[in-house]
């Protein structure tokens, strides 16, 4: 809150892996902060979630927000190609991995080979692939639901 509070920048990439504060907050689990960085993208629209599903009925204010500016911060791409999802996906975070999914992030997100970092899993793994590396059968699940095609192929098949 303190970050945000004196306007941080939310969007500076770390200088090692490139990632952002969204990254960080993914990779812990730490669904508070990736609430407080989404903040000022999301706007306080009674019917806000139902714009994000595509469910919103009768006249909505979706032109009161920029959903692309949204889609930008929770799709961001660290080194390799990264995103928060596939972090949430790896470590098993399904809360985080949920709320990434509710504010519209992509799985069809694939990570790259830029010769940046080393990706054990293999590059064109989607948040799938780093959810079944990670053990977590929640996040598969959710995933899954969410779209994910099961039967993409990363580099090791």
């Amino acid at each position: 809150q303190i970050l945000v509070l004196f306007k941080a920048n939310i969007h500076k990439k770390d200088c090692f892996s490139g990632a952002t504060a969204i990254h960080f907050a993914a990779l812990k689990g730490h669904t508070r902060c990736i609430r407080l960085i989404a903040a000022d993208y999301v706007p306080s629209l009674p019917d806000f979630w139902s714009i994000m599903r595509g469910t919103a009925t009768g006249e909505t204010n979706k032109e009161a927000f920029d959903a692309a500016n949204l889609q930008r911060l929770v799709n961001a791409k660290s080194d390799g190609g990264v995103t928060p999802l596939h972090l949430a996906a790896l470590h098993g975070h399904a809360e985080s991995l949920q709320l990434l999914l509710d504010l519209g992030a992509s799985v069809s997100e694939v990570t790259v080979n830029d010769g940046s970092t080393i990706d054990l899993i293999g590059s064109g793994s989607t948040a799938l692939h780093y959810a079944a590396c990670g053990g977590s059968a929640v996040c598969c699940q959710l995933l899954i639901a969410a779209g994910a095609h099961m039967g993409a192929e990363n580099a090791n098949g």
